[in-house]
C-alpha cells in the first residue's frame, strides 16, 4: 500500500500526496526541507529533510542514538492512519534534549583571531583603550563572540548528527524581570555630575545661552510693544519646560564653586555688552520671536538641549521619559561598513552620546550623561563561520540559550537569569550578569544584560552595561542599573530592521 504524505504549514495541514507530489513541491519551493511532513505509519511529524535522507542511501549520517531510530521505524511501517492534530502544548524541549546528550567529538579545532584592528580613513589609536567602558565591552563582546561561535557549531552538530526534530512550540517567551520592577522600589539615588572641562564649557554655553535670549525678549518687548506679549508667552512656555534644568544647574555649580553667583552676575554683563538687540528690525524681531517658541516646543540647539536634559530633575529621575517626550534621536546602521550589510534601526535619548565602536565588530556604542555616564549599550554585529551559518537558521539561536553561554561573561561575574524573546520579530536569547570584574589592575562592579539572534547569516549582539567608576564609588551597581533598565526596554522595543520592510 502507498504511503499518503501531508505537509504542515502556517498551522495547516496539506494533502494528501504522493511522494511524488511531495518531491514536486519542494523543486517548486511551495514547502522546503525545514517543512514538517507526515505520512500514515508514523507517530510524529518530522522535517522533511530527514525523510529525503533515509530515503536516499548515498546521504550516509552518522549512526543515530537508539532513541531516534523512530523516524527508521515509521518508514518501514504500512499502516493507515489519521495525520496527527496540530501541536497545542508540546512538552519536548531542544535544549533539554542536547543537554541530556554527550557531545560528540569535535574531528578538528575551531579558533578564532580577535586582534584585527579597524581599517578605518580617520585616525586609529591602537594603545590602550581610551575608557574603562570600551574595556568591559570590548573583553565581553570577545568571551561572548567565542562562546556563540562555538556552541553555534556544537548546535549545528547536534542538530545534523543528534537531535532529530520533531513537533516543537517555540520556546516560551520571558523578558527580563527587571523591566516589570516598579521605579518607586529602586533605592537608587542620582550622583553628583562628574564637571569635567567638557561639561563645564556645555554648561556655561548653556547658561549664556538663556542669558542672551531673555535679554533679547527683554530688549524687544520694549522696542515692539505689539509683540511683546507674544514674546513673553514664548518666554514662559520655555521656562516651564526647561526652568527646573537651570535651577538644578545653578545649584550644582555653586555646590562646587562658592564663587559661581559673582561670576554668573559677570556673565549676565558680558553678554548684555555683547549681544544687540537694538538694531533689530521688526522683521527679525518676529523671526526671533518664532525661534523662541520653537524651543519652548524643545527645538533648542546642542550642546544646549543635551545640557538641558541632562541636569533635568524629570529625566533624572526618570530618564525613560526622554522617550515619551520625545527626546529621542535614531541610529541607523546601514552607512557603517562594520555592520557587514545589517540595516538595522534604533532609538536612544537624546542626552546620550552616540559614536562608533572602536573595535573592529562594535557597530555603534551609546553612553549615558553626554559620554559622561556611567551606562553604556554597544550593538555588536559579526558574521557566522560558513560552515555554521549554512547549518542554522534563525530559530536555531534558542540552542545557545544555556548556561555555558552566559558562564563567566566577565572574570568574576555570574549569569543571574536568561531568557528567550521575540525582538524587532527576530528569535533572540538574553542573558543577565553581575560582579565584580578585574581590568587592567582595578576592580569594577559590573552589572549587564546582553540579547543576542541571528540574522542574514550574522550574530547580532546588544549589550546593556552599568558599571561605576571608582569617582563614583558610592553608587550602587544594582540600583543603577535598575534606573536606567526602562531605558533599555524602551530602546529594545525601538529595534527594527529595515529590510524587512523591502
Amino acid at each position: 500500500m502507498k504511503r499518503s504524505w501531508f505537509y504542515f504549514k502556517n498551522g495547516k495541514a496539506y494533502g494528501p500526496y504522493t511522494w511524488k507530489k511531495i518531491l514536486e513541491l519542494l523543486k517548486s519551493e511551495e514547502i522546503s526541507e525545514h517543512t514538517k511532513v507526515w505520512a500514515n505509519g508514523f507517530s510524529e511529524r518530522v522535517y522533511l529533510a530527514h525523510v529525503i535522507k533515509k530515503k536516499h542511501k548515498s546521504i550516509k549520517p552518522p549512526p543515530l542514538p537508539t532513541d531516534t531510530d523512530k523516524l527508521t521505524d515509521d518508514l518501514e511501517r504500512e499502516t493507515e492512519s489519521t495525520p496527527p492534530p496540530l501541536p497545542i502544548d508540546q512538552k519536548n524541549d531542544v535544549v533539554d534534549k542536547i543537554s541530556s546528550s554527550n557531545p560528540p567529538h569535535l574531528p578538528f579545532d575551531i579558533k578564532y583571531e580577535f586582534t584585527e584592528r579597524e581599517s578605518q580613513s580617520k585616525k586609529v589609536t591602537v594603545g590602550p583603550l581610551q575608557s574603562k567602558e570600551d574595556i568591559i565591552a570590548a573583553n565581553t563582546i570577545t568571551k561572548v563572540s567565542f562562546g556563540v561561535f562555538s556552541l553555534l557549531l556544537m548546535a549545528s552538530l547536534y542538530s545534523f548528527f543528534i537531535y532529530d526534530p520533531i513537533t516543537n512550540d517555540p520556546p516560551t517567551e520571558r523578558w527580563p524581570s527587571v523591566f516589570s520592577e516598579k521605579i518607586s522600589n529602586n533605592n537608587y539615588e542620582p550622583y553628583i555630575e562628574i564637571l569635567n572641562e567638557s561639561t563645564l564649557n556645555d554648561i556655561y554655553y548653556t547658561q549664556g545661552f538663556k542669558i542672551g535670549q531673555d535679554h533679547g525678549i527683554e530688549v524687544l518687548s520694549f522696542l515692539y510693544p505689539d509683540i511683546s506679549n507674544d514674546l513673553y508667552i514664548a518666554k514662559r512656555n520655555f521656562d516651564l519646560k526647561f526652568e527646573d534644568a537651570f535651577r538644578n544647574i545653578d545649584q550644582t555649580l555653586s555646590s562646587e564653586f562658592p564663587s559661581w553667583p559673582t561670576q554668573k552676575e559677570e556673565l549676565v554683563k558680558s553678554v548684555s555688552q555683547n549681544l544687540n538687540f537694538t538694531d533689530f528690525s521688526k522683521q527679525e524681531a518676529e523671526e526671533f520671536l518664532k525661534l523662541i517658541q520653537n524651543r519652548g516646543n524643545g527645538h533648542v540647539q546642542s550642546p544646549v538641549l543635551e545640557t538641558l536634559l541632562m541636569f533635568h530633575p524629570k529625566y533624572i529621575k526618570a530618564p525613560q521619559l526622554l522617550f515619551s517626550d520625545e527626546f529621542t534621536q535614531e541610529y541607523r546602521s546601514n552607512n557603517s561598513p562594520k555592520a557587514k550589510g545589517v540595516d538595522l534601526a534604533i532609538e536612544y535619548p537624546t542626552n546620550w552620546e552616540a559614536e562608533e565602536g572602536r573595535r573592529p565588530n562594535i557597530v555603534q556604542k551609546f553612553t549615558s550623561k553626554n559620554g559622561d555616564g556611567l551606562v553604556t549599550v554597544n550593538i555588536l554585529i559579526k558574521d557566522l563561520p560558513e560552515e555554521i551559518a549554512a547549518e542554522l537558521s534563525e530559530d536555531d539561536i534558542y540552542f545557545l540559550n544555556d548556561d555555558d553561554i552566559w558562564a563567566e561573561t566577565f572574570n568574576g561575574t555570574t549569569r543571574i537569569d536568561k531568557g528567550n524573546a521575540i525582538l524587532a520579530k527576530q528569535p533572540s536569547i538574553w542573558g543577565e550578569f553581575a560582579g565584580t570584574t578585574k581590568q587592567v589592575g582595578v576592580e569594577l562592579d559590573v552589572h549587564g544584560l546582553a540579547f543576542m539572534m541571528i540574522k542574514d547569516k550574522k550574530m547580532i549582539q546588544l549589550l546593556f552595561m552599568a558599571s561605576p567608576t571608582n569617582d563614583n564609588s558610592k553608587v550602587e551597581v544594582k540600583s543603577l542599573f535598575n534606573h536606567y533598565a526602562p531605558v533599555f526596554h524602551m530602546m529594545l522595543i525601538s529595534l527594527d530592521f529595515y529590510d524587512r520592510y523591502n
